[in-house]
C-alpha cells in the first residue's frame, strides 16, 4: 500500500480559525472513506469484463 503524502498539514490547520478546525474530518475519517471507495473500485474492476 502506498504511503499518503502530507503537504503543509501543520501550516494549513494552524492557519484555520477554530470554528473551521472543528468541522474538518479527522485523518481516520478520511482514511476510512478512501478505503471504502477503493473497495468499491476493486469490486467494480472484478465485475467489468476486460475488452
Amino acid at each position: 500500500m502506498r504511503q499518503p503524502i502530507s503537504v503543509s498539514t501543520y501550516r494549513t490547520t494552524a492557519a484555520l480559525p477554530e470554528e473551521f478546525k472543528a468541522k474538518l474530518p479527522s485523518i481516520e475519517d478520511l482514511q476510512h472513506e478512501i478505503e471504502a471507495v477503493a473497495a468499491v473500485v476493486e469490486e467494480f474492476d472484478r465485475n467489468v469484463p476486460n475488452e
